[in-house]
């Protein structure tokens, strides 16, 4: 029997959860909530069958996101002193300054962890971005996945990226260290960040949760009021996009993140030299080599003041920043209004913009449906760390997808049976 094109792929969705199962792993999911002070409401639960992933797919996929982890922190390292270059890559003037007066002793960053956007194509795997400043999705890789695991039988979990993380803060902070996770607002619907400061104070550390408004600086050390006592933050965990510090209110010292501070932070002001998604735009001015990012798993990406048109349908815009789909437009998927937008915008401040080769994602058959599928991998200080995908209707993954758990252990042959 001629395989079709689903056998040849290397995962499968699984079958869905009964409406029994469904019912206790929706409990399950709302008492450990409950344990970290989440209210199970707060949750988009994800979708009710997992990704099975071939187990040897994985393990090279895991392999490509660490080698390219290493690259890219390479290129970070280079690019803090490169400022020719900084303009380029589409950083706002304000943080361009800030640069200029950087030294090597400037606010240490340790407990690195970004996220590599896989999708799969015709011609393979492809990413189309890392997202090296806060990567979101951690708790669908972590508590959601080691929930719905029990339910498949011969199938293991990746690694959890949110135990991965807190252990690496701990390694470099000490057990009884003070760690701030801080976001943009401090907000009693804040999944991610009540998961993971739970989970620092089950490694052994003392964790809050704070906005930048709720720190102070003394002698260039970032210090925490809690009731009645000040104490000074060991290290802090920025879960926001530090292209959005500047804008901060004055007198906020939003330039602590990026030099001059003495407290550890994971991760620093710099990965906003990697976060832009006009890095490829600068690959080869750099000494660092990048052999694996310049192997055609991303796709060409031009400057959009490059682009004769960028009306035409073989291009995605995409802002220089920009997470979850904010900001992308594609001929065809995003409405016409939008993209025309897009476009005007891209054609008025091109360094703000990038144009990216559009390439072909292979649908995945799911119970729901042809989805398509972004399989986003975590990496914490250099190893994997951890998986999960997003599922949407569109090749557009933004803010309208669903969460989608990954599980491995089956082979393609194994999979191939699962899907008749």
């Amino acid at each position: 029997m001629r395989k079709s094109a689903q056998d040849k792929l290397p995962w499968v969705a699984g079958k869905p959860l009964t409406a029994e199962q469904w019912k206790a792993y929706r409990a399950r999911l709302a008492s450990e909530s409950l344990k970290h002070d989440i209210l199970p409401a707060d949750y988009y639960p994800p979708a009710n069958f997992p990704l099975l992933l071939d187990r040897n797919e994985w393990l090279s996929l895991a392999r490509t996101a660490e080698k390219l982890t290493a690259e890219v922190l390479a290129a970070e390292r280079e690019l803090i002193g490169r400022i020719d270059l900084h303009a380029r890559l589409g950083l706002p003037a304000s943080v361009r300054q800030v640069f200029r007066k950087w030294s090597p002793d400037s606010t240490p960053g340790t407990a690195r962890y970004m996220r590599f956007d896989f999708h799969l194509t015709p011609q393979g795997w492809r990413i189309s971005e890392v997202n090296a400043d806060m990567a979101n999705g951690f708790n669908a890789g972590s508590l959601f996945t080691k929930l719905m695991a029990p339910y498949y039988e011969g199938c293991s979990r990746p690694p959890d990226p949110v135990r991965a993380h807190a252990k690496a803060v701990l390694r470099a902070a000490g057990a009884g260290a003070l760690v701030a996770v801080v976001r943009r607002a401090v907000r009693a619907r804040d999944c991610e960040a009540k998961y993971l400061a739970s989970e620092l104070r089950k490694q052994g550390m003392q964790s809050v949760i704070v906005s930048p408004g709720n720190l102070t600086w003394k002698s260039n050390c970032a210090q925490i009021t809690q009731g009645k006592a000040t104490r000074a933050a060991d290290l802090l965990i920025p879960l926001m996009g530090v292209d959005w510090l500047p804008r901060l209110r004055p007198g906020s010292l939003w330039k602590r993140w990026f030099r001059g501070s003495r407290v550890m932070m994971s991760n620093p002001g710099t990965s906003v030299l990697i976060e832009s998604k006009r890095l490829p735009l600068v690959w080869d001015e750099l000494e660092t080599p990048m052999p694996t990012w310049r192997t055609a798993i991303v796709p060409e990406t031009r400057c959009p003041s490059g682009l004769k048109s960028v009306h035409r349908g073989d291009w995605v815009l995409k802002r220089a920043f920009g997470g979850v789909g904010q900001g992308v437009a594609i001929a065809g998927i995003s409405s016409g209004r939008a993209y025309k937008e897009a476009a005007r915008q891209a054609k008025r401040h091109p360094y703000g913009w990038v144009a990216q080769r559009r390439f072909e994602i292979l649908p995945v058959k799911t119970p729901k449906g042809a989805r398509y599928i972004c399989l986003g991998i975590f990496t914490v200080d250099g190893k994997v760390a951890g998986a999960y995908g997003r599922s949407s209707k569109s090749t557009l993954i933004g803010l309208d997808t669903v969460d989608a758990v990954v599980l491995l252990g089956k082979d393609r042959e194994a999979m191939s049976k699962e899907r008749r």
